[in-house]
């Protein structure tokens, strides 16, 4: 993968790759295929190794002791791959989760979040759960799925609260001793939002917070009116049970659709996009948590390419760092960023179906990189549309405007790499892959430090 996207897009700053050399004399009358070249070693020494030890624990160390230690640090400050689920690592949203706890304990209301993929949603609400919980309310979470049932999602998180907090049981009950919960009380059969909130309505001597993380992957239908029949018999009678909604979406009528009945009990709470002040917090707590030290022209970097979201951050800060680390070193430098940039495209490209990567490579990456740049930045919206009315907004010269909706029709629509929607003022349009948004933003920003660097 790695040689072929060298040979679609060029880094600028590697050399050659020696697998790719062209075959020797020698190796054609051996009949040994050229692009295979067999290691004259057979020892322990050609293989690759764990750097940090035996997942059991510390074992021979091949690195010093201060790396070895930064690396099993740099997992837990910045992996990309998981939300962040300690709070002292949490950067940036300080303001976000304070509007998110006002609304929930002094407003009593319903909150949806939402914002785009990568934005810290699922982090937001792991932290919110920590502090919720360290102030006695009994926090239940769940993940939805496009095939997730009302009754069959809510049996299951009413298995965590005791029976003993409804007022229909007393302490004294031999039920409460006997580990039943409140999915007891639940019938046998399917039910739905009104049975639910019958019960709910009935706990009493403690709060309870439901979350519900990404939202938008329900399809059905009958769940999202059980969702807001359920909010609105909760508010209407004053229930101790709050929920808490987060998906991917624009706004919030996106997410739970345009019902008028629960829009008082409801707050929307939109993500943005990081500022600089809090890519700088990110990275601050990985040099507190490693040890590793950047400077502010690589944070300024960092800040830039990862355009506000808070998984590029991560994503960056974790591969320039091993780089760093790779190399003995405790200080991550503009080279390291750079370097990071080629793994971060490769795992880009893995993502992407092998048409829409060839179709990809066809571009002028050269001629029209400030197009791309400007597409590619438009198309970074929850759902991946933007339209015409979007591109006057970010594009304020009317003759660059025609330039951008004339480069997507004529060069991306007929290469397949978007489609449009509508006409006119009310045209749309998107990638045709979901990976190619974020694929492009890494290849520009990557092919930018290049020429940079050239």
């Amino acid at each position: 993968m790695a040689s072929f996207l060298k040979f679609l897009f060029g880094r600028g700053h590697d050399e050659p790759d020696a697998a790719l050399a062209e075959p020797s004399e020698a190796d054609e009358l051996a009949g040994t295929p050229w692009f295979y070249q067999p290691s004259p070693r057979n020892d322990e020494d050609r293989f690759p190794r764990f750097k940090s030890g035996t997942a059991a624990g510390p074992a021979e160390r091949h690195e010093s002791e201060e790396i070895a230690r930064a690396r099993i640090k740099l997992r837990e400050a910045f992996t990309p791959s998981q939300p962040v689920t300690d709070k002292r690592l949490f950067a940036g949203r300080l303001q976000v989760l304070t509007h998110l706890i006002e609304a929930i304990e002094d407003r009593l209301a319903h909150v949806v979040v939402f914002g785009e993929r990568g934005i810290g949603k699922t982090s937001l609400l792991h932290i919110l759960s920590e502090l919720a919980g360290e102030s006695d309310y009994l926090t239940l979470r769940a993940t939805c799925g496009a095939g997730t049932k009302f009754d069959v999602l809510f049996r299951t998180l009413l298995r965590e609260i005791p029976i003993i907090y409804h007022s229909s049981v007393s302490p004294q009950d031999a039920g409460g001793e006997s580990g039943s919960t409140l999915a007891d009380l639940l019938p046998e059969w399917q039910f739905d939002a009104r049975e639910l909130s019958d019960l709910l309505s009935g706990i009493t001597s403690c709060r309870v917070l439901i979350i519900l993380d990404e939202y938008d992957r329900i399809e059905s239908e009958l769940f999202r009116i059980n969702i807001a029949e359920l909010i609105k018999n909760l508010s209407d009678r004053a229930a101790p049970v709050q929920l808490v909604i987060a998906g991917v979406s624009s706004n919030l009528h996106e997410l739970i659709g345009y019902i008028p009945s629960i829009r008082r009990n409801v707050v929307g709470l939109p993500l943005p996009r990081l500022e600089h002040s809090e890519v700088a917090q990110i990275v601050e707590i990985g040099e507190r948590a490693s040890g590793l030290k950047f400077d502010e022209q690589v944070v300024a970097l960092i800040n830039d390419l990862s355009n506000g979201s808070p998984y590029l951050v991560r994503l960056v800060c974790y591969h320039s760092s091993l780089i760093a680390l790779d190399h003995g070193r405790m200080a991550v430098l503009r080279p390291d960023v750079r370097d990071g940039l080629d793994q971060m495209v490769d795992e880009a490209a893995a993502r992407l179906s092998h048409g829409a990567l060839q179709r990809a490579g066809k571009l002028d990456w050269a001629g029209d990189v400030a197009l791309l740049e400007t597409v590619t930045h438009l198309a970074g919206t929850p759902s991946g549309w933007f339209s015409a009315l979007d591109i006057a907004e970010q594009v304020r010269d009317p003759n660059e405007c025609v330039g951008v909706e004339r480069f997507i029709r004529n060069e991306l629509i007929p290469m397949s790499l978007m489609e449009e929607e509508g006409s006119g003022v009310e045209s749309r349009y998107r990638f045709v892959d979901e990976g190619l948004q974020s694929f492009l933003w890494i290849t520009l920003a990557r092919n930018r430090m290049a020429r940079e660097t050239a």
